[in-house]
């Protein structure tokens, strides 16, 4: 059963982060009482049938106004993707194909940086989609939750991944965790933990990743899992 309880649950999230500074570090997001952490960065997937690895979004644009005077971006920009004939592409993948870092640091923003066309309006290539903001993909959920062993979750869900319902908790047990999404738009929870509070999942909704913290065998563990990209990571780095 998925029920609602009191925000005051959340009190010790807050009181465990640190300061707002200047600095826009993980320290602000995430409890420092765990002994590791890591990051898991959301799914990308590719299009086989997309031969051109050069085109872009902005290409495809281009060319739909040399055939047509109706404009429909959101066909253009948010191509739909059949999953079961995608691939999926890792970061690690991307980072060795268009040459740049793949470590600890690297985010959303960074990624379309390296990957995207400057003289395109630093549009991304077209035969991507990905990687989810805001959300983990319902088999990185169960990936991640084969190492977690609880018998009820807490999720707290911020403000800005739905204005009309607001801050929520919601307590439910693990498997129920699917339908919690489901229930919320698929947005993932912003922190999800469990009594103990030996464990902790925070994804932003503007972020394409997720930290976890937890023991260090918890985390040795999750960044061990071939069907996760994961890498371990500190609370000193940067968001973005």
């Amino acid at each position: 059963m998925i029920k609602s309880i009191d925000l005051s649950n959340f009190n010790w999230v807050q009181n465990s982060l640190a300061k707002p500074g200047t600095a826009q570090t993980l320290s602000y997001y995430i409890p420092s009482s765990f002994d590791a952490y890591c990051k898991i960065f959301h799914s990308i997937y590719e299009d086989p049938n997309h031969i051109d690895l050069k085109k872009s979004h902005e290409d495809l644009l281009q060319e739909h106004l040399k055939t047509s005077k109706n404009i429909i971006p959101s066909s253009i920009f948010q191509k739909e993707f059949d999953l079961n004939y995608s691939r999926k592409v890792t970061w690690q993948e991307l980072a060795q194909r268009y040459n740049f870092p793949f470590n600890d640091e690297l985010s959303g923003s960074k990624l379309i940086k390296y990957i995207s066309d400057p003289d395109e309006n630093n549009s991304c290539p077209a035969y991507l989609k990905g990687p989810n903001l805001g959300k983990l993909d319902f088999t990185e959920l169960s990936n991640l939750s084969k190492y977690i062993e609880c018998d009820s979750v807490l999720s707290y869900y911020g403000i800005l991944t739905d204005v009309e319902k607001g801050e929520r908790i919601y307590e439910c047990h693990l498997n129920q965790l699917n339908n919690l999404l489901q229930g919320n738009n698929n947005w993932s929870p912003t922190y999800w933990w469990n009594d103990k509070r030996d464990w902790i999942v925070w994804t932003d909704y503007d972020q394409c990743y997720s930290i976890v913290g937890g023991s260090e065998e918890l985390i040795t563990n999750i960044c061990k899992d071939k069907n996760l990209e994961v890498l371990k990571t500190t609370l000193n780095k940067s968001v973005n």
